[in-house]
């Protein structure tokens, strides 16, 4: 079975240390190989816990908080992480490349906030699945958000204009599968200076991945 939150529910575990950090992530690297710095669980109603000397660090909204340049690992049970993101850099920019004409584009907003991600899943992430989950996992942009710094969600980051950035080249593939892995530009339209990019598929509360920018 696969954990994915941040915090503890109940007498479920909910964090994994996997290992110690790293100043990127290669795409020739074996997921199972240091250095992954934390891995996280998805809420459960029973288990034993998982017992570790050290947790990561957390936000208030029991997110992950992760370090640019730094994986972020998903246990499968183990010390093994079997999916790891890492996001290289988070950078403001006024307008983007489109990918339809030669034409810059400019965002809604009053920004763009484009981030370069890097993702590799191992070869084995279907093996650790409940019955009935995907083998995948989406790293489109729908996949992330932003907050301000008290965590209040900004609405409308995906635009028209967000959509149009960046040729598909230049871009992450909306879905990494097993053995795969993946990199590219992301950009969300926004109007916050500062805040956090909030990565989680799972759509659970408490069980995402931030950066602050």
């Amino acid at each position: 079975m696969i954990s994915r939150a941040s915090k503890l529910i109940g007498g479920a575990a909910a964090l994994a240390l996997i290992a110690a950090c790293s100043s990127g992530a290669d795409a020739d690297r074996d997921p199972s190989v240091d250095p992954i710095p934390v891995a996280t669980n998805k809420p459960e109603t029973g288990g034993n816990d998982i017992q570790t000397e050290e947790t990561p660090e957390v936000t208030d909204t029991g997110d992950v908080q992760g370090e640019l340049g730094e994986p972020i690992g998903l246990a499968g049970g183990g010390d093994e992480a079997i999916f790891t993101l890492t996001v290289n850099s988070i950078e403001h920019a006024d307008t983007c490349p489109s990918r339809i004409d030669p034409v810059d584009v400019e965002p809604e907003g009053e920004d763009f906030l484009v981030f370069d991600i890097s993702a590799e899943m191992s070869e084995d992430y279907s093996e650790y699945l409940d019955d009935g989950e995907e083998p995948f996992l989406t790293i489109a942009p729908d996949a992330f958000y932003l907050t301000d710094l008290n965590g209040v969600i900004q609405a409308d980051v995906i635009t028209v204009a967000s959509y149009e950035c960046f040729a598909l080249e230049d871009q992450p593939a909306p879905f990494i599968n097993p053995g795969e892995t993946a990199s590219g530009l992301i950009a969300l339209d926004t109007s916050l200076d500062h805040g956090y990019l909030v990565y989680n598929p799972w759509g659970v509360d408490g069980s995402g991945w931030t950066w602050e920018f």
